[in-house]
């Protein structure tokens, strides 16, 4: 039985925020890692401007910013990045239409944020 994965990662995630703390995801034990284990299908996408807590709505990401470096573009953009990515997938596994995900893996300049890379692995 194969289990669809979709691996969202940012570029920020490896790097320390200073301050002597950690990276929020470090290289080895990130979502690059997670991506490299997993069995297809799987998909993998960075958001190369963002960081690990960009995602959060504002408040939570204003107070984890102080622990985890955070890009400089629009959150809301960031979430709305994710959304389409986790409604893409959830259309083609659960709903048996992979067109909205085919249309990010092949055009990932839709996405309102820089996707980049965009590995799509099917079998």
């Amino acid at each position: 039985m194969s289990i669809p994965v979709a691996v969202i990662g940012t570029g920020y995630g490896n790097q320390s925020r200073g301050f002597l703390l950690p990276p929020c995801a470090p290289d080895g034990v990130n979502h690059v890692e997670f991506f490299k284990e997993s069995k297809p299908p799987a998909s993998y996408f960075l958001a190369k401007d963002y960081g690990h807590c960009d995602m959060l709505d504002e408040w939570y990401a204003n107070v984890m910013s102080f622990m985890c470096k955070s890009g400089t573009g629009p959150r809301d953009l960031m979430r709305k990045s994710i959304g389409g990515i986790v409604v893409a997938v959830l259309k083609s596994y659960l709903g048996g239409s992979e067109d909205d995900l085919n249309a990010i893996v092949d055009h990932p300049a839709t996405a309102p944020i820089t996707l980049d890379p965009v590995i799509y692995v099917k079998e």
